[in-house]
């Protein structure tokens, strides 16, 4: 059997994949590593034009913390190695309905549930769309770079703006996005949009890996959904749970007022800056990341990890 790339890059530890049809008949690949028998499971959700790989650091970290957890990450339909976009899903409507079937088909038990970036939009999508889910299956949730809404928010009051402009930028990102670059083109783009201060040479790699992966039509139609995205009045299924919204202090496509604004909205939110710090949190920040999760998982109904074994 040929290996994908996406397989090729993946840690020792990181299952093999699964597959799993969502209710549109759109196949996602998915991956499911630690306990066989966990008393808690975490669910990742990736940004736009990433894959599951952008949670590979922190997983593994928290595969040594958390010996009776189990892990599952995912590629959202149009990235990674799921099945290519069918024009019209492009919405974090549609991967909020990807995200509700995954857990409830695929999991067992409670779920912590960290969304990155577009993921975390998913998250506040799944609260809006899948409210008795969030309250029956979630123990705990991180928002990581991520945002409530709204978007350019002065802007978006002109007509004109929202429906020529932003489509417009979107179409040529995604026509840009096609054409051969220069490494070190990549590699400048990658470093001065995704990430902080000093950022690694391998984790601007790692980035460019994925970016290549995502399919047509996802710059756009992902692009766009974004920009009308306001639910910060939806998170509301989330408010007697622990969440933590974590931030980077340099973050330039989800800035520290988004991560603001999420944790006014919910009562048990624990809001963390992260200094020098981009976008790219997973990578940038692997291990304060796993600490917070670690947190509001003992700080969520099912107590310390391991159950008392």
């Amino acid at each position: 059997m040929v290996m994908s790339n996406a397989e090729q890059f993946a840690p020792e530890w990181l299952a093999r994949r699964a597959e799993f049809t969502t209710s549109d008949g759109t196949t996602l690949a998915w991956w499911r590593s630690g306990s066989a028998d966990p008393d808690i499971t975490y669910v990742f959700s990736h940004g736009w034009t990433l894959d599951h790989r952008a949670w590979d650091d922190v997983v593994g970290r928290l595969t040594e913390l958390e010996p009776y957890a189990a892990f599952v990450t995912y590629d959202h339909r149009g990235h990674g190695v799921s099945d290519r976009l069918v024009p019209g899903t492009g919405n974090l409507e549609r991967l909020a309905d990807d995200l509700a079937g995954l857990i409830e088909t695929a999991v067992d038990g409670p779920v912590v549930l960290a969304g990155h970036s577009m993921g975390g939009m998913t998250l506040a999508t799944l609260a809006e769309r899948h409210p008795d889910l969030v309250a029956e299956r979630v123990a705990a949730a991180a928002f990581v770079a991520t945002s409530g809404g709204p978007f350019f928010p002065r802007l978006r009051r002109n007509p004109w703006f929202l429906e020529q402009v932003i489509p417009s930028y979107f179409e040529f990102a995604e026509r840009s996005a096609g054409k051969p670059v220069s490494d070190r083109a990549a590699q400048l783009n990658a470093r001065m949009v995704l990430f902080g201060r000093a950022p690694r040479r391998a984790d601007i790699d790692r980035s460019i890996e994925q970016t290549k992966l995502a399919g047509p039509g996802v710059t756009v139609e992902f692009g766009l959904s974004m920009s009308r995205h306001m639910r910060l009045s939806a998170l509301r299924p989330y408010a007697d749970k622990p969440v933590a919204v974590i931030g980077g202090a340099r973050d330039r496509l989800c800035p520290p007022r988004h991560s603001v604004a999420l944790a006014g909205a919910l009562p048990r939110a624990s809001l963390t800056m992260l200094a020098d710090a981009g976008h790219f949190l997973p990578y940038e920040r692997s291990a304060e990341i796993a600490g917070r999760l670690c947190s509001i998982r003992r700080a969520s109904a099912f107590g310390p990890a391991g159950g008392g074994r």
